[in-house]
């Protein structure tokens, strides 16, 4: 049933001012089952202020630098995905896809 659902995006997590609290809301749902609640132990304070795997610069351009065709070429595999989660409703990326 929709008790076993919980709809959180990655930026409600990382880009949330609340971090912690948002990983403790996300760690506690996947640690309660019907027949038993899990306690779970992380140090979230440390964890969620670490940088893991940052690179130096990056090699692939923001998407505010992409052309046309790199922006349709998205648009046409990720679209609809990108639609039905909120994404894409710039103006810079529908002009770049229009």
């Amino acid at each position: 049933g929709s008790e076993n659902i919980q709809y959180m995006r990655f930026e409600d997590i990382f880009a949330a001012g609340n971090k912690k609290e948002k990983m403790e809301q996300l760690l506690s749902f996947l640690s309660n089952f019907k027949e038993k609640q899990y306690d779970f132990t992380i140090d979230l304070d440390s964890k969620m202020s670490q940088k893991v795997n940052k690179p130096e610069k990056y090699s692939f351009p923001h998407w505010h630098a992409w052309n046309t065709a790199q922006a349709r070429k998205l648009d046409k595999s990720c679209g609809e995905l990108m639609a039905a989660l909120d994404y894409g409703k710039e103006n810079l990326w529908i002009e770049k896809i229009s």
